[in-house]
Formats: structure tokens, sequence, C-alpha cells
């Protein structure tokens, strides 16, 4: 099968870029693959592990707001490819609606986030989805239960597949041992208003009273990093406490010496990282948004809280008495990592969207 995996751009790195990098990766060694970015290369270390793994990848040069020049560039690299499957993430819509591909291939687009009036670029966007929806031009596949309804309420769509996102496996493994766990909290994430680093900062704040010695470690650049260092550094107790890592490349190295990772998000999809951890063995601590329940469904796992009722106050308390009875659940996480970490193989994300294309194929066929 010949697909070709279209992105907006691989700059800046987020998670649905990472995601999109694991499942090419996974795609290309069974379907003949074909990457096209809308936007001009961003050296990264995504860019260069696809490259490294002999992944074409087709740069489109995309001015910002509507370009016809560049939908004109996409319909010729779409002519010359001839794929069977055109599958789209991030932003790609009116690009494809421009270009006219989508009426002579089939394309499915999958949706990353949850669908509301707040996470909605304009009206005429989202004219637009539900006009490729309905007409048939664009076939929704949403990353969790809870994006999948979304899409329901806020579209008026229907009978939407699911197809839960996964982590390559090679890359990651049970961590370190319980003692070699240097790490006590660690954030994962851009710098972001719906992200709230700052809120899990204050939070770690209160455990500090009782536990002067426990760390946070972030991992992200964004707009509000400097915020967050500067409301880490201009606090005594904070200070020495805190450690801002920027980008990387190699989360692993991160969470293989971590015992707890942090989430307390305005609103998610279904986030890389959650799988990321566990794939790495480390316990999750989260407040319930999102698609995050769909994954983090039993205490092997991690535990969820209620946003609904999240205060610094009770998050503080959670942290804490995580701590305490962490020797217990690095056990729990040893136990059952091998059924855990085989729910978010990226391998098994393939074959699921492997399976969706060559179903729809079949059924254009009949």
């Amino acid at each position: 099968m010949k697909i070709i995996e279209l992105i907006s751009t691989f700059y800046p790195i987020g998670g649905g870029q990472i995601f999109v990098r694991d499942l090419i990766n996974a795609l290309r060694t069974k379907h003949e693959l074909l990457v096209v970015s809308l936007y001009s290369e961003k050296e990264n270390f995504i860019v260069k592990e696809l490259v490294k793994n002999d992944v074409k990848i087709v740069f489109l040069n995309k001015e910002k707001g509507i370009d016809y020049a560049c939908s004109r560039k996409l319909k010729k690299v779409v002519k010359d490819f001839a794929p069977d499957i055109i599958h789209a993430h991030l932003n790609t819509y009116l690009t494809l609606f421009l270009s006219g591909v989508a009426k002579k291939h089939l394309t499915f687009y999958t949706f990353h986030s949850i669908q509301n009036k707040e996470n909605s670029a304009n009206r005429f966007h989202d004219y637009l989805i539900k006009y490729l929806v309905k007409r048939k031009l664009l076939h929704p596949v949403a990353i969790s239960d809870i994006v999948a309804s979304s899409l329901e309420q806020y579209y008026g769509f229907s009978n939407i597949p699911i197809i839960y996102n996964g982590v390559n496996l090679e890359h990651f493994k049970f961590g370190n041992p319980i003692n070699e766990r240097d790490i006590d909290f660690i954030c994962v994430g851009s710098f972001t208003k719906i992200k709230n680093q700052l809120f899990i900062i204050k939070s770690f704040e209160k455990v500090l009273i009782n536990n002067p010695t426990t760390n946070l470690y972030f991992l992200g650049e964004g707009p509000l990093e400097a915020d967050c260092k500067n409301y880490a550094l201009n606090n005594e107790r904070l200070r020495e406490r805190i450690t801002f890592c920027g980008l990387t490349s190699d989360t692993f190295a991160f969470l293989k010496r971590a015992k707890f990772i942090v989430l307390c998000s305005e609103y998610e999809g279904n986030p890389i990282v959650i799988n990321e951890a566990i794939a790495s063995g480390v316990y999750i601590i989260s407040n319930n948004v999102g698609g995050i329940p769909d994954v983090v469904d039993n205490e092997s796992i991690g535990i969820l809280f209620s946003k609904d009722n999240q205060t610094i106050e009770k998050v503080s308390q959670i942290f804490e008495s995580s701590l305490k009875k962490y020797c217990e659940l690095f056990y729990i996480l040893k136990r059952n990592y091998p059924i855990n970490s085989a729910k978010v193989d990226i391998n098994t994300t393939a074959k699921n969207y492997s399976d969706l294309f060559m179903n729809e194929i079949a059924s254009k066929k009949a």
C-alpha cells in the first residue's frame, strides 16, 4: 500500500509530531511511504531521524495563511506519487481542500485534540471540516474516546474510528532499579497555559515543606518557560530543587530515572508522554482530563484526580502521599509492566491504521 503521511510541520516539536514520527517508522516497514510537510524544513531530531531511516520527506515551503502555490505543489506531489491513502494530521485540512486531492484519493484525517469552541481556529475552519467530512472527502479518526465524543458533539459526526496513540517500545524499557530513581517528579511538555506547569510548581512548593530534598524536573520549552523559571529562581525553597532541562531528543534518558510523572493540563487528547511513561515504568499522577482516563485505567499505572477539584493543596497532598508509598508502587509497576507496556506499542497502533485503510479501500472496490 502506498501512503502519504501529511503534516503541517515538524517544528515546534510536540506530542503530535513525536507520534507522527513513530507511526511513520512503524508503517514504513510494511508500506511504501512518502512524508509531506507543508512548511519549510526546520532541522531537528525528528527530521534527522526520519532521513537517517531513509524516509523520503518533501517540504512544500508553505507561507502563512492561504497559499495557493503550496496547494498546487501538494497536488503535483500527490499526482506523481499516486498514493492509495493520504493520511493527514495537525491543521492540514485547508491545503487539502484547496489542492482538491481528497476528491481523487482516499484521505483520512486524525484529530489529535478535543474539538470545541475554545479550541476552534475559527468558524470558517469549522465549516470546512464539516463540509469535507460530510462529503466523505475526509475520513475522521480520533485518538481517544473523548476526542471522538467531542467530534460527535461539536460537528455532529458519528461512528468515528478510534485508534489510540502508541510509542516505539524499542526506545523504551522498564527504567532504573528503585535505588537509581533519582528524579522524584518529572513533567514533560511545552510550556503553555494549557500544560499548566506553574500550577505544578506551586503544588510542588508545598511538598518541600515536609520533604525538603525532593526534586522536580521539567522537559520542554515554550512561551511560558521564562515565567516558570523566574518563579522558581526567585523562591529560595524552590531554587535548588527544580531543574529545567529544555527540549531533548532522548526522553527516556530522564524517564528511566524518574519515580513519578505529573500532569495538570487544562485539556488533553491522548498525550504521548503518558504512553512514554507507561513504557518506561514511571508512575503517573495526573488529572482526569481528555483521553487520559482511557489509558490510565487502573492504579497499576497511575492515580488520577478530578480536575474539577484541582487545588494546590489537594494536588500537593497527592504528591506527598505518593512519595511515601513509592516502594510499593514501584513493585506494582514492575509486576504489571509487560501487560501495560504492550497496550502502548506503536506497532499495534500502526496495524490498526493499516487495517482501517485496507478495509476502506476494499469497501470502495466492492
